[in-house]
């Protein structure tokens, strides 16, 4: 099942209040990363988030710390 399809599939839940979810966006990258003093070009945003995606840890969840860890690690890479 895709990422869309997983939505879908609990998208009348969602509205009515019965499930929960938590969306981080590029912008919130961007933020963060102008906060920290960093530059990054759209693909690191885009890096940054798929990075923190497939680190996620469900017991720990996504936090600003995993944003800004990262947004470290791409531009240490640099």
């Amino acid at each position: 099942m895709s990422e869309w399809e997983h939505i879908e599939k609990y998208k009348e839940q969602i509205i009515a209040g019965e499930a929960i979810v938590s969306i981080w966006v590029i912008d919130d990258i961007k933020q963060l990363a102008e906060q920290m003093g960093k530059t990054l070009t759209h693909d690191q945003q885009i890096e940054a988030l798929g990075d923190v995606e497939h680190g996620f840890d469900a017991s720990e969840g996504i936090s600003w710390d995993s944003l800004e860890y990262a947004i470290d690690q791409i531009t240490e890479d640099v």
